[in-house]
């Protein structure tokens, strides 16, 4: 684990590696970024440092703020919104 990091943010890493992801790569998405319907071949796992990124899956919206984390399963198509300050989020595979 890295220099200062929150208990939410190395209870996710904690999570991720027992879960079988890879090491997580850190992302800024910039101010009101859309991206349109679309889906992965592999699971991701998010954890949100700062801002604000909302995910809309077929059961619904998850808005998630710093603290927060998002699970997207594989081939689940869905949207990702990026807040009005954009978000840094930390996204790991498997």
């Amino acid at each position: 684990m890295q220099g200062d990091i929150s208990a939410s943010e190395a209870a996710f890493r904690a999570k991720a590696q027992q879960d079988g992801f890879c090491d997580p790569i850190q992302k800024m998405v910039e101010a009101d970024r859309f991206n349109a319907p679309h889906s992965h071949d592999e699971t991701l796992f998010l954890f949100i440092q700062a801002g604000q990124l909302t995910v809309d899956k077929p059961e619904g919206p998850v808005v998630a703020t710093p603290g927060n984390t998002i699970t997207v399963a594989a081939g689940l198509e869905h949207t990702e919104l990026a807040g009005p300050d954009g978000a840094t989020i930390l996204v790991t595979r498997r």
